[in-house]
């Protein structure tokens, strides 16, 4: 676990968990380990999103990533528990149909099976 983010993979999938709202003050470290779990065989990543009020642009873009990782392989990166915030932003944005949403780990995990 790192100090603002837990990250569990299973197979292919990881699940990345912010602990926090998603800004500058971690993307990087999850942009660096999204490249790092894409090097190791990661298809699939789904964003479990409960602690996350509120995102910058660069919490934006590690969604961007993962999703780009996600349709090398045909699918979609997911989003659990996606507040109504992110979700605005995201619609603002033109990229909410980019992901697949879903409210618990395990029913974005069926996405993948």
């Amino acid at each position: 676990m790192k100090n603002n983010y837990r990250i569990e993979t299973s197979g292919m999938l990881a699940v990345i968990t912010p602990l926090a709202d998603f800004t500058v003050f971690f993307t990087r470290e999850i942009a660096e380990d999204l490249d790092r779990l894409e090097s190791e065989g990661i298809r699939y990543v789904l964003f479990h999103l409960a602690h996350v009020n509120w995102m910058d642009s660069l919490g934006t873009g590690c969604l961007l990533k993962a999703a780009a990782i996600a349709e090398k392989h045909g699918k979609k990166a997911t989003l659990v528990l996606a507040g109504e915030k992110v979700r605005f932003s995201l619609r603002q944005l033109g990229l909410e149909d980019r992901f697949l949403y879903a409210t618990s780990v395990e029913r974005g995990r069926d996405h993948y099976l």
